[in-house]
């Protein structure tokens, strides 16, 4: 009875913060994307939820850029190109937003798809698996935004999507670090929205993130999830899906529910 509660209480929490954070949000207008004439930076696009986002937005006609330090496990469309990179660097990043702007413009929409999960414990994890985590999932968020949102906003036109987690918001054993840094994202996200709104005049630049649960991929192969029902495994294809549909309706979206109540919809913010 007191878990239910705890359950209830806690979606009561998540939907009014959900109320609240709307307020903040930049009102950039939906715009359908015409992706014939959109140059797209997927990171993180070599595999998992990101390359099968990359085969939807080849099929639906964009030029994709790829940004990964693991090799392509698919054979790529003639509008997609790959480069090797380690967001976590920013000087690999602005050597990439280089070669992007050199060989094909402006990118106009980018998906900070890569992460990293190592599944330790704070006691059993190393420096190092310490320190991959938050320069991908963090640090690889800010440096992709600060070379590529610049360009968005000049233009009065662009969308960036957020792979986040549900993890940034209940965290398991064995998952502490991947949890902080995913609680970071949601913070950077939302204050990417106020800084939009506040310091950059309401540019028509939508913010949109996913904040799904344990996906069934090779990066969460390894993972002891304790508890399917209230965190089912997710199809990688459904989540890429939902992730293309985000961008062709050209909405921001709230996704408040769709980790709890999965497979909910998502609540549109016009």
């Amino acid at each position: 009875m007191r878990l239910a509660l705890w359950c209830v209480a806690f979606s009561w929490a998540i939907s009014l913060n959900c109320v609240w954070n709307r307020k903040a949000l930049n009102p950039a207008p939906k715009s359908k994307p015409d992706f014939s004439q959109e140059v797209v930076v997927v990171t993180g696009g070599s595999t998992g939820i990101g390359a099968k986002l990359v085969r939807k937005l080849e099929a639906a006609g964009a030029m994709v850029i790829i940004l990964d330090v693991a090799p392509l496990s698919y054979m790529a469309g003639p509008k997609t190109s790959y480069i090797k990179c380690n967001i976590g660097s920013s000087d690999d990043v602005r050597a990439a937003a280089k070669i992007i702007q050199h060989q094909h413009g402006q990118a106009s929409m980018l998906v900070a798809n890569a992460g990293v999960v190592r599944g330790k414990t704070i006691l059993d994890a190393t420096d190092q698996d310490l320190k991959l985590t938050f320069d991908v999932n963090v640090l690889g968020l800010l440096w992709t935004i600060r070379a590529f949102l610049p360009g968005m906003i000049s233009k009065n036109h662009g969308h960036v999507l957020v792979t986040a987690s549900s993890t940034a918001f209940v965290t398991l054993a064995g998952m502490s670090d991947y949890s902080a840094s995913k609680a970071a994202v949601n913070s950077l996200i939302e204050g990417l929205h106020t800084e939009l709104k506040h310091r950059h005049g309401n540019p028509s630049v939508a913010i949109s993130a996913i904040y799904p649960a344990t996906i069934g991929t090779a990066m969460f192969q390894d993972l002891d999830v304790p508890n399917t029902f209230m965190t089912p495994i997710l199809d990688p294809e459904e989540v890429a899906q939902r992730m293309f549909d985000i961008l062709s309706k050209g909405q921001r979206y709230v996704l408040a529910g769709y980790f709890i109540l999965y497979p909910r919809d998502p609540t549109p913010v016009d």
